[in-house]
């Protein structure tokens, strides 16, 4: 059972002690501390003298998920935790801790009242944030330190990336130490005109291999579009050049044979032309219906010198040259009382098409007598609807427009109302690749019972990820649930009990 310490109004100490009649000694600590509403820290670990290890055949039956990485050491730990502190309204440090002893250790106590699903669940619920997906072969631990302006933005980024495998993968974890941004967008003058400038410098650095610098450096001006009334629109251009330095760390089994000071240059140009237009529609004696109208057109163009010598370990690495127009039809609709629904509204929905036209691929130069120029992107449909305050429905989806048909889609509901019932159910499909179905619900059977269900299913392989089934007994300051759970690895059945402001104690746990 857990011991919960009260050390101050604001600041509270949970230790977890446990044993496992086949594995040892295990215990568990839970701090957490908030100085105000939008600065607290949560700081967890778990530590287990385990008296197995999982070392495969020919040493052992046992290779835990048949993933082929293997375990032979003893001491296991997983260490993680958030923290915001927030010194004025736009300056704030975050941090996120997760680092842990093996590959296996969250999978193996993926459930329980310390156990990945639960610790996940909290941390969304206190930072916004949860935990990185279990499935990660790494983990990675991340400062960050963010500073705000009237016209400026900075920030400076830590982050380490901790490779729990007991054989070292084939490609060396990259730490970020450190990454430094500042953004800024001043008017100059009394002119109708602004300056930009988007910089940032970042030290890619592994334990053993090809590290690099890159500075970074965007300069840009941005003007208005003076069109009248009916129309707004802003043009905007700029050069970017991108500096780098190539090392190699330790002893790299392939050095870097290229230039070690590469250098890029890139040209960009933007336009943007928009207008509003909108109309109430009369749905009852004082209720009205607002539709907005909003086109869009963009114009963009970045061209950049070739990228052949460059590292390559994230996106900005590599610039997609443009040369594009993009249109946009954007609906927006809000009800409620009074002309322009200026009394009690509410946004009810939205309705966006959008799709790009290539000026590049049109003017391409065929390669045969079969090719052919395909200038039109994928065709994007976006449309939500929100008919109560309690129901949530969106639907996503891209049409090839050359005869592939609809390439992805994505539908999302949700329904809550105040007696606490809960139906969420999303569906996601990518042609060829996957089709992926996550439900979860929560029914009030009664004022004091109440049943929960949640499976993941991919339709696609026909193969169900995990399934679980509870049932809820919650008097008024105490409650006990009976689970029973079915994934890819294990089998459950939970009796856990929890007492109202103080947390959850496992009483019964049965697996297999």
């Amino acid at each position: 059972a857990p011991l919960f310490f009260n050390l101050a109004p604001s600041t509270d100490l949970t230790l977890y002690p446990g044993y496992f009649d086949k594995r040892g000694a295990a215990y568990g600590l839970e701090f957490r501390h908030v100085a105000d509403y939008d600065s607290r820290l949560t700081l967890l670990g778990n530590y287990l003298h385990d008296r197995t290890t999982d070392l495969g055949p020919p040493f052992s039956e046992e290779d835990y998920r048949e993933d082929g990485y293997l375990r032979d050491e003893h001491y296991r730990y997983w260490i993680r935790g958030k923290v915001d502190h927030f010194f004025t309204p736009g300056s704030a440090v975050h941090l996120d801790i997760d680092t842990v002893s093996d590959q296996d250790f969250i999978h193996e106590y993926r459930d329980g009242i310390t156990g990945f699903t639960k610790n996940n669940s909290d941390f969304l619920r206190a930072f916004n944030r949860g935990l990185q997906d279990a499935s990660l072969s790494t983990r990675e631990s991340i400062f960050q330190l963010t500073g705000n302006g009237a016209h400026e933005s900075s920030g400076l980024e830590v982050r380490y990336v901790d490779d729990p495998l007991a054989v070292p993968a084939a490609t060396e974890p990259i730490h970020t130490l450190p990454r430094v941004m500042f953004n800024s967008r001043r008017p100059v003058g009394g002119w109708p005109l602004s300056f930009g400038l988007e910089s940032e410098y970042v030290y890619y650095r592994p334990e053993e291999g090809i590290g690099y610098q890159r500075a970074d450096l965007l300069p840009r001006l941005v003007a208005p579009l003076p069109f009248g009334r009916w129309l707004e629109g802003t043009i905007a251009g700029g050069l970017r050049e991108t500096f780098y330095q190539v090392e190699n760390i330790g002893q790299p089994a392939v050095p870097w044979l290229l230039d070690k000071k590469p250098t890029r240059s890139s040209r960009l140009f933007a336009a943007n032309l928009a207008t509003s237009l909108a109309r109430d529609f009369r749905t009852g004696k004082e209720d009205y219906l607002t539709h907005t109208f909003r086109p869009n057109l963009r114009y963009n163009y970045d061209d950049h010198d070739d990228q052949l010598d460059l590292p390559d370990l994230e996106a900005t690495d590599r610039l997609a040259g443009r040369n594009s127009l993009t249109l946009e039809l954007n609906n927006y609709f809000k009800s409620g009382r009074g002309r322009n629904a200026a009394v009690a509204s509410r946004q009810i929905g939205h309705l966006k098409f959008s799709q790009s036209y290539d000026l590049d691929e049109e003017r391409r130069p065929l390669t045969g007598p079969t090719d052919k120029r395909r200038p039109l992107s994928e065709l994007a449909m976006d449309v939500e609807f929100r008919p109560a305050n309690d129901l949530f429905l969106r639907y996503q989806t891209t049409l090839n427009v050359y005869g592939d048909g609809i390439t992805s889609y994505e539908v999302k509901g949700r329904y809550s109302n105040s007696r606490a019932d809960l139906l969420q159910v999303d569906y996601s499909y990518l042609k060829g690749v996957s089709a992926d179905l996550n439900v979860s619900s929560t029914i009030r059977l009664t004022g004091k019972f109440s049943a929960r269900y949640k499976t993941t299913r991919s339709l696609y392989t026909d193969h169900k990820t995990s399934e679980s089934l509870g049932l809820i007994y919650s008097p008024q300051c105490w409650s006990v649930e009976l689970s029973a759970s079915d994934d890819s690895e294990n089998r459950r059945l939970m009796l856990t009990f929890t007492l109202t402001g103080i947390g959850e104690a496992l009483a019964m746990s049965h697996s297999n």
